[in-house]
């Protein structure tokens, strides 16, 4: 569009401009006065002259920023050209109904505001809990959040997450990244395109925080690695969270975002084994032991070994499937744990 008007104006003269500027001025009431303005601007003092010089400037200023970020958060939307989450494209289908089709409805969204909105929208993908706190009078339980409009395995695909953090990719880095938020079986499984994200679009996640993945939980103390091989209290379907919860272990060892030596260095056996009361992650725990079996006989700074523990919280079976082949049987401790589990 404004292609088409700039060519037209190459083939009026100056007059006809003019007269075209002061036609479109004076379509709106406010435009109206500010060209009154400029019509007699040199009839006032040099110092209102000055003043209006730089409010012009501000003006085209915002103008041009506004029109920006049009282009750059909300045409992508609004054209439906990009896939992004259902709860953004509701969202931004509820906008287009306040603001009416012909710019005749209730608000008067500018394209500032409806970015601000749907950043908004965009921020509760990742930060809306899955759980919230129900009163019962002589008890607080949690239960699963009914408005639930966070990140959703069974709802949301990678592609429409990338497409929406990368028009939003400022919230991605507006928490100080004290905990990676998903961990859940609603949206573990993004966890691996969130840390991609945050190492190429956010300053401060990239290699030393492998994108938020290292940063540590401020209450609980565990990060993302860590918590990912816990057994979360909340989640009835433990065992669907174990085959989930590897998924994304794997996918990360792929894309080398978690690597041998986490294995220890992170505790991701010792975490499980000391830590995992009601339900013992086993395909977890199996997949890492397999692939850094020495860790297992590492101790921790309390003289922890994890194969002792796994020894008496786990399936007897998981071990004596692996004990022969891939541990040395002559190192002390595992000699110790076999006898547990012998015992057993």
């Amino acid at each position: 569009m404004k292609g088409i008007e700039k060519s037209k104006c190459k083939t009026m003269d100056g007059g006809e401009q003019y007269e075209r500027i002061a036609e479109v001025f004076k379509e709106n009431e406010t435009a109206k006065k500010l060209f009154s303005f400029l019509e007699r601007k040199s009839e006032y003092h040099v110092l209102v002259q000055n003043q209006i010089d730089v409010l012009m400037k501000v003006s085209v200023t915002l103008i041009e920023q506004e029109i920006d970020l049009y282009e750059q958060r909300c045409r992508p939307l609004l054209e439906g050209k990009i896939v992004i989450p259902k709860p953004i494209r509701n969202r931004t289908n509820q906008l287009l109904r306040e603001i009416g089709e012909e710019g005749g409805g209730r608000r008067r969204v500018s394209a500032s505001a409806f970015a601000n909105d749907i950043r908004t929208a965009t921020s509760r993908l990742l930060n809306d809990d899955v759980l919230v706190a129900a009163d019962f009078g002589d008890h607080v339980t949690l239960i699963e959040n009914d408005d639930y409009r966070g990140l959703d395995s069974k709802r949301d695909t990678e592609e429409e997450v990338e497409n929406i953090f990368r028009i939003y990719p400022e919230v991605l880095d507006e928490k100080p990244l004290v905990a990676f938020p998903c961990i859940s079986l609603r949206n573990v499984a993004f966890i691996p395109i969130i840390a991609q994200l945050r190492m190429e679009l956010c300053d401060g996640s990239g290699e030393d925080e492998r994108g938020g993945l290292l940063v540590k939980h401020i209450h609980q103390g565990y990060n993302a690695l860590q918590r990912l091989v816990l057994d979360p209290p909340h989640i009835e379907d433990k065992q669907l969270f174990d085959v989930r919860a590897l998924a994304v272990l794997k996918r990360l060892k792929e894309m080398g975002l978690l690597r041998k030596e986490d294995v220890f260095e992170q505790g991701l056996l010792h975490v499980p084994s000391t830590h995992c009361t009601s339900y013992f992650p086993e395909r977890r725990f199996r997949f890492l032991s397999d692939w850094n079996p020495d860790a297992l006989t590492q101790s921790d700074f309390m003289d922890r070994v994890p194969l002792h523990n796994a020894a008496y919280r786990s399936t007897l079976q998981c071990f004596r499937d692996r004990k022969s082949t891939r541990l040395n049987s002559s190192h002390a401790n595992i000699s110790y744990a076999v006898f547990c589990l012998k015992k057993k």
